[in-house]
């Protein structure tokens, strides 16, 4: 389907299932900015958090964790377009089948982009899918 087809579709029948963070998604894996650091003071205290965003050490397994529990948490708080786009729900008619669109690029003077992910044989498969494959709240991190 092209971009014109999948606006279309979201605009009739979509309902938004929730803002997502990829399960592959860099947050995952790295710190964004290492003045983010900063932002843990409260946590590992604020001389450990500057020497962590400074580069001066390196973070423990947990200091870790934690960082990435924030910003996840913060990505899908904010709703930040560059990285969690809105997931939609679109039942087809007369049939149980569902799509499922990804939409990114939130702001009003920037047109929005959607991407198919898949055709499902009811909502309950889509979100399902979903599920495995986005993270919809931090405490989702595996």
């Amino acid at each position: 389907m092209d971009q014109n087809s999948l606006y279309e579709l979201v605009a009739d029948y979509g309902e938004v299932y929730g803002t997502a963070l990829r399960r592959d998604s860099f947050l995952l894996k790295t710190v964004d900015h290492p003045d983010h650091w900063l932002k843990l003071s409260d946590a590992i205290g604020f001389e450990r958090a500057q020497q962590l965003a400074t580069g001066k050490d390196q973070p423990s397994s947990l200091e870790m964790q934690a960082m990435i529990f924030w910003q996840v948490e913060k990505a899908l708080q904010t709703g930040d377009i560059h990285k969690t786009p809105v997931l939609w729900l679109c039942p087809l008619h007369d049939t149980s089948e569902v799509l499922a669109v990804e939409s990114w690029d939130d702001e009003m003077d920037v047109e929005l982009k959607f991407k198919l992910i898949g055709k499902y044989k009811n909502r309950s498969a889509a979100i399902d899918d979903l599920n495995t494959h986005y993270i919809f709240n931090a405490c989702d991190i595996e």
